[in-house]
């Protein structure tokens, strides 16, 4: 990767799962100890639910199990929120730089946001687990928007915050954000340590892959 690809921005926009937050194991397992309550819905593998990491969990429930009620959909949402808040042998750290790279990225006048699969009480209270409450200039979760790859929540983060396309990147993980992206108009930066691998994050024409957040700051 080119040093100091992202002085070509005016604002950086931030995946948080998977990008951000080591939160993955986490969310895989909640979803595991979900269906594991509900055992005469489908099976599914650990990477099918990976796959549905990034979009908002009420359309990755309705795609893991389309044929389900509306009530075993509550019940399948209220389950793994439950576990998802409650088991705390998993951990949820930053990934090494992210903290650096958003102190860089603001000291040289650079807008920085996040778009997110994660509901509104999520992301606030990630964020104060983590100290970074009062850090970006502006968010958008899956429950005050459309879910992605629809690209209405980053439509609003530049009208928020009054940039145009061309000077806008999104970084992320999943091909849930690539496609995100691609829908809005502007540039992708794929990180090939969250959901999506490297092969999967190129064909969707990223500017950039890395391997580690610390190489967005060289």
């Amino acid at each position: 990767m080119k040093e100091d690809v992202l002085k070509a921005y005016k604002l950086v926009i931030f995946d948080w799962d998977g990008t951000l937050m080591d939160s993955v194991p986490r969310i895989i397992a909640s979803f595991r100890n979900t269906a594991d309550s509900m055992p005469h819905l489908p099976h599914h593998s650990d990477e099918a639910f990976k796959a549905t990491i990034g979009l908002s969990i009420e359309v990755a429930f309705r795609q893991l199990y389309p044929l389900a009620s509306d009530d075993e959909h509550q019940r399948l949402l209220q389950t793994f929120r439950h576990f998802f808040l409650n088991d705390d042998a998993l951990s949820k750290p930053l990934f090494p730089g992210a903290i650096p790279i958003i102190n860089k990225l603001k000291d040289e006048g650079c807008l920085v946001a996040v778009a997110t699969g994660k509901k509104r009480e999520g992301l606030k209270r990630d964020m104060a687990l983590v100290s970074l409450s009062n850090t970006f200039d502006a968010t958008r979760s899956a429950d005050e928007t459309a879910s992605k790859p629809d690209p209405l929540m980053i439509e609003q983060l530049l009208e928020e915050l009054k940039c145009d396309k061309e000077s806008a990147v999104l970084v992320g993980d999943s091909h849930h954000d690539m496609l995100l992206a691609k829908n809005a108009g502007i540039d992708a930066i794929g990180v090939t340590y969250g959901v999506s691998d490297r092969q999967t994050l190129s064909s969707y024409g990223p500017v950039a892959l890395v391997d580690d957040l610390r190489e967005l700051i060289a």
